[in-house]
């Protein structure tokens, strides 16, 4: 089995956070996440969203995320403290989420020359990554739940 092949049956369970060394399930409850992320500062931003700082993915990706929570968890954003440079900040998403995941499965031109781009995981997860003009150029990756 490839390496791809392998993190794209582990994103339908979940997603594994290598620093701190936690495995976030698709099936957590809001009321759980302070407990998976034991001496780990997570911060309660508004109702069923969390947000956790300086998180470590895929082995070498450093930055934040946001847990979405419908019921059990929806939806988990990453996001950086700066985007000084949007390119370079998208081109190291791109290239870390296409080496775990492969090609995305649609493709398309968006704001200010970034693509648009969205994995679909065997109909129950989607992955997307997107630059969108929101008072300025912001750069959106989440990857979501889509059926359980």
């Amino acid at each position: 089995m490839l390496d791809r092949d392998i993190y794209r049956l582990a994103i339908l369970d979940g997603i594994q956070i290598d620093a701190p060394n936690v495995f976030i399930p698709w099936d957590l409850c809001e009321s759980e996440v302070r407990k998976i992320f034991l001496n780990y500062q997570v911060s309660h931003i508004v109702d069923a969203y969390y947000a956790i700082k300086d998180v470590r993915i895929f082995n070498t990706l450093v930055c934040n995320i946001g847990l979405h929570f419908d019921k059990a968890l929806s939806r988990v954003e990453f996001f950086r403290n700066d985007y000084a440079d949007l390119h370079k900040s998208y081109n190291e998403f791109q290239k870390v989420f296409i080496g775990k995941f492969g090609k995305p499965s649609r493709r398309s031109r968006a704001s200010a020359g970034f693509d648009s781009c969205e994995w679909d995981i065997d109909n129950r997860v989607k992955i997307s990554h997107f630059v969108m003009d929101r008072f300025g150029l912001t750069e959106y990756m989440f990857i979501e739940k889509t059926s359980m």
